[in-house]
Formats: structure tokens, sequence, C-alpha cells
């Protein structure tokens, strides 16, 4: 190739560079480089025989490094596309096909349609996941009022943590930089079983709890391994739309049954079919905020052992009650071992940390730790490790009663400030425990319609109507503020009466 040619060449890489960076500007320059000189291989304009400028040369006209045109000739080389002569440079491979045989046509042709994307081919659980209108909005920049769900995370003692974490990964065990099996580090098993008998009344040995990267990961490994695929399973409705997620991906037949006052009214639809698993949140229902009764309790342990379901009892945020000594769980009322006890740290800590923890009837450990081991490989050792010094020397207590007296603060803050915007106190729900209350609307204002008008305002107050997954759904926002700083709540508490009055204006027009 002539001086003239090369030149050409050159400019058109250019030129095609600027015009991939706009298309493509998360990409990589270095791939960016190399897809551009594969596609032009391809199509011809780089003919077979023709050669390519000196790797230097290249990157000084391109405005790029030199390791960038390094790797996509080295990628290119691998692939068969461009071959190298020593001491003469780099050429295009001439084993291609003549470009004006029939074959360089088809394969022209072929290239052509190389950078049209193709559409994505999901399978028919995950467009049932990705078809329910349940997910959570998010605002750039963080979460804000009023996310349901996040801790003070500004308030967590995170250089006591990071001094923990730190001195782990300084001094690991090695066999935590392996393959363990153990469903998680011995000593945070023991640590967290003495903390459950004492805080929640749970029959609990360290050999009966195993840790997982998060409630997603411990609704999964109990799906998996105690249902097969069109198993019925029953959910609370109103519920947890992440157990729907989940439950929905492994293929379960799903049965929302409506919560009262009491809890879980399954009796009051007296054809539904006995279920494989029974998903409750029996301290705290989510979102709603009641408990369930000790008659209604004893009613579904007795209906389970003769069923042969099993309970997954959840119980993500019982350390904030507010009101009264801390409830017994329901496992602990199970003589017959058929509850299953799911915790998490992501309230009581901070989201990020992904880790949670489920306790299991004897029989059911050992096949469930092989099974996680088998379906995820565990890991995050060092920081488990962590976690149990955390839990071990008391911080871990500490830091929930500060919290408690926090979040009922800030609780307060919420219903005072917006029944103050508003006028009047309005209908809340729940309030005795947890991070979040349930307002419920006035008919005729639509909470979807409501929940999108905040987000527009940075207002972030999920639909309460889409958290039911059957009949008769209530109009409501569910407005978390655990999270949020008590100035914080008063403006948006003012944005949320502001829009709470305009949509009642609209709806009596």
């Amino acid at each position: 190739m002539v001086m003239g040619e090369m030149k050409v060449a050159v400019e058109a890489l250019q030129a095609g560079l600027v015009l991939d960076l706009q298309q493509n500007p998360g990409m990589p320059m270095n791939k960016r480089l190399y897809r551009l000189l594969r596609q032009r291989i391809l199509l011809g304009d780089l003919p077979a025989g023709a050669k390519l400028p000196a790797t230097r040369q290249l990157a000084d006209a391109l405005n790029i490094a030199r390791n960038t045109v390094l790797f996509a000739f080295e990628q290119l080389q691998v692939e068969g596309f461009v071959e190298t002569r020593t001491g003469d440079g780099t050429y295009i491979a001439t084993t291609r096909m003549p470009a004006g045989s029939a074959a360089g046509k088809a394969q022209r042709k072929v290239a052509e349609r190389l950078p049209d994307p193709v559409a994505p081919v999901l399978s028919r659980r995950a467009h049932d996941v990705l078809g329910q209108q349940f997910m959570s909005p998010r605002i750039s920049g963080g979460t804000g009022a009023f996310m349901p769900g996040v801790p003070a995370i500004d308030d967590f003692p995170l250089l006591k943590w990071q001094r923990l974490v730190q001195q782990m990964h300084r001094l690991p065990d090695r066999t935590w930089l392996s393959y363990p099996r153990e469903g998680g580090v011995h000593e945070l098993k023991v640590a967290l079983s003495q903390h459950l008998r004492l805080t929640r009344a749970l029959q609990c040995r360290p050999e009966q709890v195993i840790i997982t990267s998060g409630t997603q990961q411990s609704l999964d490994l109990l799906a998996r391994g105690l249902t097969d695929h069109g198993d019925d399973v029953w959910l609370e409705d109103p519920g947890y739309n992440g157990a729907r997620s989940a439950l929905l991906a492994a293929g379960s037949t799903l049965h929302p049954i409506p919560v009262d006052d009491e809890g879980l009214n399954w009796e009051a639809s007296p054809t539904l079919p006995a279920p494989r698993l029974i998903y409750i949140t029996p301290s705290h229902q989510y979102p709603m905020g009641c408990v369930m009764s000790l008659p209604r309790r004893r009613a579904l342990l007795a209906y389970a052992r003769a069923h042969d379901s099993w309970i997954l009892e959840d119980d993500y945020d019982s350390e904030f009650r507010y009101h009264g000594p801390p409830l017994a769980a329901l496992q602990g009322l199970d003589d017959a071992g058929r509850t299953i006890y799911m915790g998490t740290f992501s309230k009581v800590m901070y989201p990020g940390l992904h880790l949670a923890y489920i306790v299991v009837p004897d029989g059911l450990a050992m096949p469930l730790i092989r099974l996680q081991a088998r379906l995820y490989r565990e890991g995050q050792y060092p920081l488990q490790a962590a976690l149990a010094e955390f839990l071990g020397s008391g911080q871990f207590a500490s830091h929930i009663r500060k919290m408690r007296s926090l979040y009922w603060q800030r609780q307060q803050v919420l219903r005072h400030s917006l029944a103050d915007a508003l006028g009047e106190a309005p209908m809340w729900c729940g309030g005795s425990a947890g991070l979040h209350l349930v307002t419920l609307l006035p008919e005729g204002i639509d909470d979807v319609q409501l929940s999108q008008r905040l987000l527009q305002r940075r207002i972030i107050a999920p639909a309460l109507s889409l958290h039911y997954g059957g009949a008769h759904a209530r109009q409501g926002l569910m407005l978390g503020y655990a999270g949020v700083k008590e100035a914080d709540i008063e403006t948006a508490a003012r944005i949320l009466a502001e829009e709470w009055t305009a949509a009642g204006t609209r709806a009596n027009v």
C-alpha cells in the first residue's frame, strides 16, 4: 500500500472511531478499534494482502495509546484476520474469499448485517418476573425520601466496622480463601444462634444456621431445594414482591392469600390447594404492618403439619419494635419442625452488605448447605468473620438500640409533618415496628399516578396497589422514614401533601 493510500485508510479509521464513539460511549477504546478493523476487513474495505500502518504511526494518527493499537492487532491476529511478517509489518490475511467471488459477496452480506442488534430471547419465567409491575422506583444520586426498607446508613458505625473487616482480611483463615462448603463461618453461626435464642425465642443451634448472600438468595435456595416446577405456594396479599419474584423464577404456582388484622387469612378461601410452601411475615406484615395473632399462628402451624407444608417465616426487620417487648418468632412455637426462619442484616446494618441467613430444621441443614455450595459457591468468609466479632462484642446490639430510638423519632416527625401539611391526619397502617408506614388514600385517588408524580419531584413513595397479586387492591403509599433526616422528612412531606391535594382535586372534578 503506497503512502497516499495509507493516509486515506488512516483517515477513514479515524472517522470510523469518532462515529463509533458517539454510538457506543461506554466501550473501551481498544475494543472499539478492534471491532472497527474487524468490520472493515469483513466488508473488504481493507483488502486481503494490504499492509496496515505501523502500530506507533497508527496510534499517533488516531491520537490514542500505542498499547490500544497493539491490543487490537493481537486480537485480530489470534482470530486469523491479520498476519505478522517478521521485520515487515502486519498484513490483512490472504485466506479470505476473493471480494468478487460468490462466497466473498455472501460473506460481505453477512458482515453488513453484523452491526444490527440482536433481540434477546429470554425464558418464559424471565418474562413472567420482568413483566410484573412492582419494581421500586429509583432516582439518580441516591434513595432519598421516602424509599422503604433503607436504614440510616449515615449513622452506621462505619469506622469500627472497617477496622474489623480489615483485621479479618489481614489475617484470614486460609480455608476462607478456597471453596468453603460450611454454610457460613462457624463463629458467625454461633453468635447468631445465641442472639436469636435471646431476642426472638428461636429453637436454634449453630448447625441449623445457613448464611446466604441476601434474602433473595435465601428464597431462591429454599424454592429450588423444597419445590418442583408448578408446586403451589401461598403468599400474603399484599406482600413482599421480592418473594413473588424469586418464587415465580423458580416456576412456582402462586396463590395470593388476603391479609387481615390478624395476618394471613387462608380460611377465607376454603378451595385453596394445599401448598408446598407458605411465605409469611408474621411479626411485622409487609407492607401493612400488622402482627399475626397467636390463635392464627397456632392454626397455621397445625395446617402445615397436617398438609406437609413448609412455612417460610421472613423476619426482616423485627429488631425495630417500638412498643412492648420483642415478639417471639413463629419458629419458636413449632414443635413439628415445619418452619424455616429467615433474617437479614441489610436492615440492621446496610443493604450493600449482602448477608442474610436461614435457620432450618436439623434434617434440612446439610442437604441445603450442599445445594448452596453447588448452585452459588459460598464466599465473603472474612466479611462473615468480621460480622461474628461485631455481634459477639456487643456492638451489634448497641447499634440496634441506638437506631430503634432514632427511627421512632423519625416516624413521629413523618406523622406530624404530613398531618400538618394536609391539615388532617391521614389514615396510617402499621407503625409499631419497622422502617416504613403505609398511608391509605381517599377514594378516587390513583396511587400509581400519585407515586409517578411524586417521583418527578424526587420523592419515592411506592404505590401500595402494586404489592397485591389478587383482586381488590387498596390504594395507598409506602413511606420509608428510617434513612431520611428529620428536616428532609418535613420538606418531603410538604411536597407529598401538595401532590396529594392536587390528586384529590382532579378526582373530584
